[in-house]
């Protein structure tokens, strides 16, 4: 077979980061645990092959397994070389901190022991320029025309390598989740502005070698550059993703303790304050997912109720939660990782006011407040009452019909007020109550709306129904 090269394809973005950005070293300094990763001259970056590997799974879902091998490469006898060179992004005007992470007891709502850790990450609001070369030579021509049958979109030639480029150039525009915890909303990097690709075909286009030479001298590409529609969204048919806004119906209050911009302006002793992430208000991934994964112990609790062979189902309902949540394993044995993806929820200033708040402190044996033991905290409310001020993005991946009854659960339990985020809970703190909701899965569209509390949903309900029933079923079977 022919390795000639008969085609390129350049890939050009700025990628920015929209969440923190955790890509660790392996190492330490003995007072952070986890050092994020650094070239020579100190600038943090995101490796080539991290970014290769998330646009194979991404390859996978969206087309499949085999598409993905003959995109990216094979290491078995008979395999073949990856199409793709992708570069390394350097992150510039980029700014380091440290985050806390503690494992909590789900049903004790309690800190483990020792279970506490710092991880440095890089902030938001960074940039980095990406760039990707496919590589297609004459012995994958006849390979990609199996492909032909499952291409994404309608485009002139039906060219598997053209439909390649445009779902890549979606994937970035859209925005991709790299390095760790991308499972609680942290790595989101995504295209500033629209991205797309450029063809250099040596075959078809008698000045293609010319443009080819031009563009490895000056790094600019020809105008003939094909631009992806603006806001393009890659759902995947077995992925659960959904998309609901809310509105703040009581006090929040995620917890910042290092306050001393308060303490500055206000000379008074603030014990802690609402999370921020530069001009925005917080509610951290693992807030979200934490909340979310309490809430789904609950709710599996119920279904189990008070029948027969309850430890037994109890055990079934903690191996499900665990399938979909993830786990790690304290014996440094193998965990899993969760199918649940959840993004971390910003919310502009402008729409929230904070307000300081003492309160006493109290003695949970006897009932009483402690003497001299008042503190002040800074929670923030809603100023217009009604209105969406928090949006929340999550997706299942290869989500069952049983895992998306649960979601559905979840989300009634947020619309109805009854899932709470951040501290204060039993002080009503964290309230939320539902505004709208975008569901895609297996194909289908739902929309959720309110209308009195209540359930406005357009879009097959049968099916909806059916999820839940799949749900009880796995469960209570």
């Amino acid at each position: 077979m022919s390795a000639k090269i008969i085609k390129k394809i350049i890939i050009q973005a700025q990628l920015v980061c929209e969440s923190p950005l955790r890509i660790c070293s392996g190492q330490t300094d003995n007072i952070i645990d986890m050092l994020v990763l650094k070239n020579k001259n100190g600038q943090p970056f995101v490796p080539g092959t991290s970014l290769a590997g998330v646009l194979r799974d991404e390859i996978v879902s969206l087309y499949n397994d085999e598409v993905a091998d003959f995109v990216f490469g094979t290491i078995q006898e008979d395999g073949n070389q990856s199409l793709l060179a992708i570069s390394d992004v350097v992150l510039k005007n980029s700014k380091i901190s440290v985050r806390d992470g503690v494992k909590i007891n789900s049903l004790a709502g309690t800190a483990g022991q020792g279970a506490k850790f710092d991880f440095e990450v890089v902030e938001r609001g960074c940039e980095g320029d990406l760039l990707m070369e496919i590589t297609i030579r004459e012995a994958h021509i006849n390979k990609a025309d199996k492909f032909k049958s499952i291409l994404r979109h309608n485009l002139k030639g039906n060219d598997f390598f053209d439909d390649l480029a445009t779902t890549i150039s979606e994937m970035l525009s859209a925005g991709i989740s790299v390095g760790a915890i991308t499972a609680k909303g942290f790595g989101k990097m995504k295209s500033k502005g629209k991205c797309g690709y450029v063809v250099f075909d040596f075959k078809n286009d008698k000045d293609a070698a010319e443009k080819w030479l031009s563009y490895l001298k000056d790094g600019k590409l020809p105008s003939n550059t094909f631009i992806v529609e603006e806001n393009a969204v890659q759902y995947a048919k077995k992925n659960f993703v959904l998309d609901a806004e809310f509105a703040l119906k009581s006090s929040l209050l995620v917890r910042d303790y290092d306050v001393e911009e308060y303490i500055d302006s206000n000379a008074g002793s603030i014990s802690a304050a609402q999370m921020k992430s530069g001009d925005k208000y917080l509610i951290p991934g693992s807030s979200v997912k934490g909340a979310m994964r309490s809430c789904a112990e609950k709710i599996l609790l119920a279904i189990i109720g008070e029948k027969q062979e309850k430890l037994k189902k109890f055990e079934k309902s903690k191996k499900f939660l665990d399938n979909l949540m993830g786990f790690a394993n304290a014996n440094g044995t193998a965990g899993k990782r969760s199918q649940l993806f959840v993004d971390e929820v910003y919310i502009d200033k402008r729409v929230l006011v904070e307000q300081k708040q003492t309160r006493n402190r109290i003695d949970r044996f006897t009932g009483g407040t402690i003497e001299s033991a008042l503190f002040t905290e800074i929670p923030v409310w809603q100023r217009n009452k009604g209105v969406p001020v928090i949006k929340l993005h999550c997706c299942v991946r290869e989500c069952t019909k049983a895992q998306a009854g649960l979601m559905l659960l979840l989300l009634r339990e947020m619309w109805l007020g009854d899932l709470a985020f951040g501290g204060g809970k039993t002080i009503g703190r964290g309230v939320v109550e539902g505004i709208s909701a975008n569901i895609h899965y297996n194909g289908d569209s739902f929309v959720i709306q309110d209308e009195n509390i209540k359930f406005i949903v357009s879009g097959d309900k049968s099916k909806l129904e059916e999820y839940v029933g799949a749900l009880v079923g796995e469960i209570d079977g």
